[in-house]
This record gives structure tokens, C-alpha cells and sequence, in this order.
């Protein structure tokens, strides 16, 4: 066997570290957004920080909704998210291989969240998100959406991959 697979990952690999990074401040800033409405939206003593929500609200008017429950409770899990996270990458910088187990745990609320986001769309008959311009609908749902996929899906199963390999060499070192 390939000694460096059978030796204890230790460490996230440099990909999931980014993603998990720039995403944490993506969806802090989001979650921050939903919280402070309406003073984060157009007008709002916030706007000046929050100004691209302009535009994306037009798009996706869950976010406009101030009666839309879903956007609030996203916001709040995206505070466990970020903190499960922030434990993964704590434990990566110590050395400790249980960074990737609850890096894992992260990417997969962000995995999940997304898909549950996309189906209440499609269940409410894109309601929120289809406004009879399929560009529109691609450029600021669509693609935004895979990409919440993808890229977590990808740290998935690294991280998966991680998990195994370690778990592997404690069975190999009981026996």
C-alpha cells in the first residue's frame, strides 16, 4: 500500500481549506443581510455594506420577504455551520485528524442546506426565483446554486476519503 494513504491525515487538504474560508465570510455576510433586515436593505442605515442585495433580491425574493421564515432559520443554522467549521480548521492547525471529520460535518450542512433550499424552490414551483428570463434565472440562481453544491460536495469527499483512510490505520494498529 501507498504508505502516505495509510498514515493518519492530520491535515485538510488545501482546496477544502480555502472553500471552507471564503465561504464562512460568504455566508456570515449573507446571514448577517437576513438578520439586519430591514436596515441591511435598500435604504437601511446598512445599505452601503449589503448594496449588491440590490440587485440579487430582484432574483431571489425569498430574501425580499420579510414574513419568509425559511431565509431566517438558514441564517441562524449558518451559525452552526460556521462554528463546526471553525472547530475543523482550529483542529487543522494543531495537527489533529479529527479536522477532517468535523470539516466533513460543515461542508455537508452546507451540502444539505443547499439542496433543501433548491427543493423548497422547485416545491413552490420556482415562485421566488423564475421571473420569465432564463438568464436571470441561471446567472443569479442557478449557477450560485451548483456552485453551493459542487464545491462543497467535492471538500466531501476528500474529506470522506480522509475519514476512511484514518479509520483504517486505528483497525490496522488494534490489530
Amino acid at each position: 500500500k501507498n504508505k502516505k494513504r495509510t498514515m493518519a491525515r492530520k491535515h485538510l487538504p488545501l482546496f477544502v481549506i480555502i472553500w471552507m474560508v471564503i465561504s464562512f465570510l460568504i455566508i456570515l455576510w449573507d446571514g448577517a443581510y437576513v438578520m439586519l433586515r430591514p436596515s441591511s436593505m435598500e435604504g437601511g442605515s446598512l445599505e452601503w455594506l449589503f448594496s449588491p442585495y440590490k440587485i440579487y433580491i430582484q432574483h431571489d425574493t425569498r430574501y425580499a420577504n420579510m414574513n419568509d421564515p425559511f431565509v431566517i432559520a438558514q441564517a441562524i443554522v449558518n451559525l452552526f455551520e460556521i462554528a463546526i467549521g471553525v472547530g475543523g480548521l482550529y483542529l487543522h492547525i494543531i495537527g489533529c485528524p479529527k479536522c477532517n471529520l468535523w470539516a466533513h460535518a460543515s461542508l455537508s450542512m452546507t451540502f444539505g442546506k443547499t439542496i433543501l433550499y433548491l427543493t423548497l424552490e422547485a416545491a413552490e414551483g420556482w415562485a421566488n426565483t423564475w421571473h420569465g428570463n432564463v438568464n436571470d434565472m441561471l446567472l443569479y440562481f442557478l449557477i450560485p446554486t451548483v456552485t453551493w453544491l459542487v464545491f462543497p460536495l467535492i471538500g466531501m469527499f476528500s474529506t470522506g476519503a480522509a475519514l476512511l483512510d484514518n479509520s483504517s490505520e486505528e483497525k490496522t494498529k488494534q490489530d
